[in-house]
């Protein structure tokens, strides 16, 4: 390769990345692998924000960090305030042409789709009393929230949040994890929980999904329970399940076909269709 095809190359490849920072910073999308240009892999209509929390059990015995914790609490809710009230002069300078319109604040224009309750918010956390925190932060500013982890979440009185639970297919390896139980997604679906399985990847590799969802039959939950947490409770949670997650006309044919039930370990692939296209 030449200098001249390598700067051309170099330049596709910085074109292509920047494409890809527009359409994957700040929210989480749903792609499709088997399709031929980025744009046309992400579904937007997906998009979620999300809150990352680490609970200050993690850093037991460690004050300074304990207080970081609760200051980035304390910023969250500053922030979520700040763009109520952003939104609201926007509504009436909208209205009143009189009214002095606020200056554009990126940030707070992110936001606004989360306080508006068009966005759902993900909160990670294990401990029931995290978890406790972020719906009751969720419910004070009127948001859309799905709990994900919720490895305590099965301890928690019903509140009507969806949990993506997981990944079960490990050990407790901090303290966060001291209750992580494979009967958890069993007793989320038996409360009432809209409950899906999750692997957490690449934390656990995805191709063991289906081996997550046996793990949470050996813990109590229905078998076809546990199917439906992977496919349309995952699909109606992330808001694509007039797509995919299920079978049924007007949606994507996305379709495996397998020798047993698909969670059973001993099944093997015998077909996969992509958007109606046979691949195998």
């Amino acid at each position: 390769m030449n200098m001249k095809d390598a700067f051309r190359f170099q330049n596709k490849l910085k074109n292509l990345m920047c494409e890809a920072t527009s359409i994957l910073q700040d929210r989480r999308n749903i792609v499709k692998v088997k399709t031929t240009h980025l744009r046309s892999k992400v579904m937007s209509e997906a998009l979620d924000a999300v809150v990352e929390e680490t609970a200050p059990s993690e850093y037991a015995g460690h004050a300074n960090e304990v207080a970081a914790f609760i200051m980035l609490l304390m910023e969250e809710r500053e922030n979520l305030s700040k763009a109520l009230e952003y939104g609201e002069k926007l509504d009436r300078a909208r209205e009143d042409e009189e009214a002095d319109k606020p200056d554009y604040d990126a940030k707070l224009e992110a936001l606004l789709p989360v306080v508006r309750g068009e966005l759902p918010v993900h909160i990670h956390a294990h401990r029931a009393d995290d978890i406790a925190t972020g719906i009751r932060i969720a419910k004070e500013f009127g948001l859309k929230c799905v709990i994900v982890h919720g490895t305590e979440g099965h301890l928690l009185e019903r509140e009507g949040v969806p949990v993506v639970t997981g990944p079960i297919l490990g050990d407790r390896s901090k303290p966060e994890l001291a209750n992580l139980t494979i009967e958890s997604p069993a007793v989320l679906t038996l409360q009432g929980v809209k409950t899906a399985i999750c692997t957490d990847h690449p934390e656990v590799p995805i191709q063991y999904l289906p081996l997550c969802a046996a793990l949470a039959v050996k813990g109590g939950m229905n078998p076809e329970a546990a199917l439906a947490a992977i496919t349309i409770n995952a699909a109606e949670i992330a808001g694509i399940d007039h797509r995919v997650g299920s079978l049924a006309p007007g949606k994507d044919a996305d379709i495996v076909v397998t020798s047993g039930h698909p969670i059973n370990l001993l099944s093997r692939v015998l077909t996969v269709i992509i958007n109606g296209r046979r691949l195998s």
